[in-house]
């Protein structure tokens, strides 16, 4: 019955905790696009800066160095490559809705990609490339719907290449390489309707080449060099019309070279050197106008056809192998 009295007797008391509490609870205020700024610039030492004229200021943020703003004062991009940015990437940046471009490519960033940066709707380009940063690329970013240009290259970044990026339906451009990314190429990049260039090279990724890329209409670009990329290449690639550059190069891709890759028109560039591709270089590729081709450290080797020779010797840059023996 004492128990029962005191808290009988400590009730109003109660109700009136419970309701401070309460207040205390509410969201805090969000920070004003000032303030993101402002955290930007200490996270990445801005007094160090190599430029960082009318950063802190009371002046109109749109007049801050690389900061672009709209006709509301809204931040739509930040442009600081090779400032000498060093520090982490602030996750307020995420609370930028207006933002567009966010490049902050070439400084000394370390640390994650935060995944609060997902939540940046409109946001076109981002590019975090030539820095160090660290930890695995989040899946957050696949919900930047609008995003066309992810450039993630030379950086330190671990794990996979993530199939959810095969979602964005903007992208043109996606640039991994020089990480140390591992795993399989995840063939949901064959979705990326618009892709026109796609570096993966320079990692350690193992595997087959997905032959869904071979659906990539508008691509201009592909490197897989540099990886541990197993299997054949796939005759798919050869319905890529519109591809300019192909480097297959520095894997340990073994059988023939499929003839499907002489129907490839724009073709300037074909790099095959240091894998295990073996047998007679395809007559169809005669056909093609190339600027560079190398295919030395294979067992592939060139047919002993007067016309096939005569097209390896119109190529301005080719480091190539043998002359097939008879039977080869």
């Amino acid at each position: 019955m004492k128990i029962g009295k005191r808290y009988g007797r400590s009730w109003p008391h109660l109700v009136a905790v419970l309701l401070v509490a309460a207040c205390d609870s509410t969201e805090p205020e969000p920070l004003t696009e000032r303030e993101v700024l402002t955290l930007l610039y200490e996270s990445t030492g801005g007094s160090e800066w190599s430029y960082n004229d009318g950063w802190l200021s009371n002046d109109e943020i749109g007049t801050w160095l690389g900061v672009l703003t709209d006709d509301s004062g809204k931040v739509i991009a930040i442009q600081l490559d090779e400032n000498n940015l060093v520090g982490t990437i602030p996750p307020e940046l995420g609370s930028l809705p207006g933002l567009e471009y966010l490049i902050l490519e070439d400084n000394s960033l370390t640390g994650p990609i935060p995944p609060e940066l997902g939540g940046l709707s409109n946001l076109e380009y981002l590019d975090f490339s030539n820095n160090s940063l660290t930890g695995l690329i989040p899946p957050e970013l696949s919900s930047l719907s609008s995003l066309r240009a992810l450039w993630l290259y030379a950086n330190s970044l671990t794990g996979p290449v993530l199939p959810e990026l095969g979602s964005l339906p903007s992208l043109e451009f996606l640039y991994l390489s020089h990480n140390s990314l591992t795993g399989p190429i995840p063939p949901e990049l064959g979705n990326l309707s618009r892709l026109r260039g796609l570096s993966l090279s320079a990692n350690s990724l193992t595997g087959p080449i997905p032959p869904e890329l071979g659906g990539l209409s508008d691509l201009e670009y592909l490197d897989f060099a540099n990886n541990s990329l197993t299997g054949l290449i796939p005759p798919e690639l050869g319905n890529l019309s519109k591809i300019k550059g192909l480097s297959l190069s520095a894997n340990p891709l073994m059988g023939r070279m499929p003839p499907e890759l002489g129907s490839l028109s724009r073709l300037q560039a074909l790099l095959v050197h240091e894998t295990t591709l073996a047998g007679p270089l395809p007559d169809e590729l005669a056909g093609l106008d190339l600027t560079y081709f190398s295919w030395y450290d294979t067992s592939l080797c060139a047919p002993d056809d007067p016309v096939f020779l005569s097209w390896l010797e119109s190529i301005e840059n080719h480091d190539g192998g043998e002359i097939c023996t008879a039977g080869g």
